[in-house]
């Protein structure tokens, strides 16, 4: 005979699986917010090639894994601030742009270890541990549902953190073209 569900294990299981979904969304939306992160730490085009440079630098980005990209940001945002590559005569308006973040190495090794953290249980998540999700478990939902919702908060935790600093940058650079528009 088949085995009949009752209404509060379906709620049960749509319930977990919106949780894997919603967590998810979440590793790609820091994902993105990282890669921005990365590609506004350290921009540098003439005025002519400033749309085809941010482009090309997006692409590049675009290609990488989360934990190159955690990486890389942790050797830009937290680093020294690159020379400027000029080579020869500037014929056009130069724009260079670097983002830095000056921090407490303690705090800076607790950032990249959380952050890398979550990449690797992105990948853990994706690639290994849903072959032992068990939608027809009610226990093995519950189960998947905690872990879900305690995970979720870290990456929230780092999406709220990677957008504070994407603003600070905006406003930065706002401030900039403000001040350079103005009379001073």
């Amino acid at each position: 005979s088949a085995v009949t569900e009752t209404e509060e294990f379906k709620s049960l299981r749509r319930l977990a699986l919106a949780s894997l979904g919603r967590n998810v969304l979440h590793f790609q939306r820091l994902e993105a917010q990282l890669k921005l992160l990365v590609v506004f730490c350290d921009f540098e085009a003439s005025q002519n090639e400033f749309a085809a440079a941010h482009k090309e630098s997006t692409e590049c980005i675009r290609k990488k894994t989360m934990g190159t990209v955690v990486n890389q940001l942790h050797e830009q945002l937290y680093g020294k601030p690159a020379e400027p590559e000029i080579s020869g005569a500037i014929t056009a308006a130069h724009i260079s742009f670097q983002f830095r973040v000056d921090a407490d190495p303690a705090y800076l090794d607790q950032q990249k270890k959380r952050l890398t953290d979550l990449v690797s249980e992105r990948n853990e998540l994706i690639h290994h541990d849903l072959a032992s999700f068990d939608p027809t478990s009610a226990e093995n939902c519950r189960h998947w549902i905690t872990r879900l919702d305690e995970q979720n908060e870290r990456i929230l935790f780092q999406l709220k953190a990677v957008e504070q600093l994407i603003q600070t940058g905006k406003e930065t650079v706002q401030a900039l073209v403000a001040f350079m528009n103005s009379e001073e």
